[in-house]
């Protein structure tokens, strides 16, 4: 991870298959991701890599379905991300509504 990604992804592993998809698409366009699974290793402490990440990141992309407003991990990260929003008064946060269907 470099030392400020462009952009942290907040989603549920219910989401997973898209956001796999999500994260191709923006890689391929040159945006600089934190991706959980690519960017966590093995034995590094889940809660600390997390905050780390969702501090460093310039942008933090929220992907909205009613499995993300019932997952405690994304509730802590939106949190995070609004609060460096208001202290910053700029923008972090980006929802993106992620349809089924």
């Amino acid at each position: 991870m470099t030392f400020l990604d462009d952009v942290f992804i907040s989603y549920s592993r219910h989401d997973k298959a898209f956001v796999k998809k999500l994260v191709e698409r923006l890689k391929q366009a040159g945006v600089d991701i934190f991706y959980d699974e690519a960017d966590i290793a093995i034995g590094e402490s889940l809660a600390h890599s997390l905050q780390n990440a969702v501090q460093r990141a310039q942008y933090v992309l929220i992907v909205m379905s009613p499995e993300y407003f019932s997952s405690q991990w994304g509730k802590q990260e939106l949190d995070l991300a609004l609060q460096q929003e208001f202290e910053n008064n700029r923008r972090k946060v980006i929802p993106l509504l992620h349809s089924l269907i």
